[in-house]
């Protein structure tokens, strides 16, 4: 198995691609900070609106949660309990940790069916200020549970491959519960 997935490749690509959206989503970040003070320096200062600064903060704003979980779930960042998977060891916790991913991935694929029936069902609607499609808007959630898939899909792998320890640690946000 190791030799048709190997775990390095696996995981040296899945470097690759969080790096290209991390720095994608700094520049969003910096993109929403200048559009909401280009707001408020407008409204408040020159008692001017500009009204496609508030639409285009929108969606750079879910654009860039959508990123950020997409980073966080291939961190294993998400809030996580780990009362019995930190108590399980070898096949035992790999069983866990598979069948916890199958599951996070059916989840996965669930957004992205729905997610991209509702996108495709607006993209005919246009946002006010750009006149631009809402597909873009909707378009996060299909497109970020796809990359979150993939990643559950390639840590499901590695975990295959170089067991459950060595692969993923998980890092719980309040520690064990």
């Amino acid at each position: 198995m190791s030799n048709l997935f190997p775990a390095a490749a696996i995981r040296a690509a899945r470097k690759n691609v969080v790096s290209l959206l991390e720095g994608f989503l700094f520049s969003m970040v910096l993109t929403l900070l200048t559009l909401v003070l280009l707001q408020v320096f407008t409204r408040y200062v020159m008692q001017l609106a500009i009204p496609w600064t508030e639409e285009v903060a929108r969606i750079v704003l879910v654009w860039t949660v959508m990123l950020g979980a997409t980073i966080a779930a291939d961190r294993n960042e998400h809030y996580a309990i780990t009362v019995l998977s930190g108590k399980l060891r070898g096949a035992a916790r790999l069983t866990m940790l598979l069948v916890t991913n199958v599951l996070g991935i059916a989840f996965l694929i669930t957004l992205v069916i729905y997610g991209t029936a509702y996108m495709v069902a607006n993209i005919e609607t246009l946002n006010v200020a750009t006149q631009t499609s809402r597909a873009w808007v909707y378009a996060a959630l299909p497109g970020c549970a796809l990359l979150m898939t993939l990643s559950l899909v390639f840590q499901s792998i590695e975990a295959w491959i170089e067991g459950p320890d060595a692969a993923v640690q998980v890092r719980a946000v309040a520690g064990d519960v």
